[in-house]
């Protein structure tokens, strides 16, 4: 969703219907608590230009697993970390493996599909590792449009995170408390989705805390609102007060929803200020 990072203008004429995407939150147990892996879109990229987010993308054409497939695939094009597993079902350790390297430049290219370069190796995508806790669709009034899923999975071991220099310029790991505090600070881009989803995690210590809460958590969509306010821009959240009175599809949420989580009731809205989306309530 544009809104995640980058505003592409209000759409004019008929709505367009919203291409299906994936998302994965990667974490580990670090020394100061719960990382998140974060990456940094480049400058240039048209789509969420010089964000950090989570490796993800769109469903490509024919994509095997649907969303869980593109944020697998996606994790591995953008920081090389390949969730896939041996035949006994054991996650794969890629360090010193020389056909990783190969392998995402055919990606890159367009020459080959992951799951056909994983299958001659005898290894499948292990989507089943991987949690959906969350989905986000773009406010109707956006011309780039996505329906996106978003996927806890764990940092496998043997791997090495390495961003791509292609579609990101480089790459982070932090505690969900640091990456907000390099937000507020203006050092990072946060979209409001990865805000919000930082946020959640606050709360945990631990990838097997975080695993449980995202295997429990209900998955509906949240789908915020684009409007003008004033000179600027404001995506809207459905708990927000004025939620149903504003243009959009989209139904309203009670701030106590568990959706809203943590920040329910005191963020409701992101405004579009100086090129970053700032946390705020009506």
């Amino acid at each position: 969703m544009s809104t995640t990072g980058q505003h592409q203008g209000q759409g004019q004429g008929a709505v367009v219907a919203p291409q299906e995407a994936g998302t994965v939150l990667l974490l580990r147990d670090g020394a100061a608590g719960l990382e998140v892996l974060m990456v940094r879109r480049g400058k240039r990229a048209a789509f969420m230009a010089d964000a950090y987010v989570f490796p993800g993308g769109r469903v490509d054409p024919g994509e095997p697993f649907r969303a869980a497939g593109a944020a697998a695939r996606e994790a591995f094009e953008e920081a090389s970390v390949l969730l896939a597993v041996t035949p006994d079902g054991q996650l794969i350790r890629t360090d010193g493996e020389a056909w990783v390297t190969e392998a995402r430049r055919a990606l890159h290219a367009k020459t080959a599909h992951l799951n056909d370069l994983l299958a001659v190796r005898g290894l499948r995508l292990a989507v089943d590792v991987m949690v959906p806790f969350a989905r986000w669709v773009t406010p109707s009034s956006e011309p780039r449009r996505y329906d996106t899923w978003f996927f806890l999975a764990r940092m496998p071991e043997g791997q090495t995170v390495g961003h791509d220099e292609i579609e990101v310029s480089e790459h982070r790991w932090g505690t969900p408390a640091e990456l907000l505090a390099a937000n507020e600070r203006g050092e990072i881009k946060l979209p409001p989705p990865t805000f919000w989803h930082l946020s959640d995690l606050l709360s945990f210590a631990t990838v097997d805390e975080t695993l449980a809460w995202g295997r429990k958590r209900p998955r509906r969509a949240v789908r915020p609102k684009l409007v003008p306010v004033g000179e600027t821009l404001a995506v809207v959240l459905p708990w927000d007060a004025e939620f149903a009175s504003l243009p959009g599809e989209g139904d309203s949420l009670p701030p106590d929803d568990i959706l809203a989580g943590p920040l329910g009731a005191s963020v409701t809205r992101f405004l579009l200020t100086d090129g970053r989306w700032v946390p705020t309530k009506k």
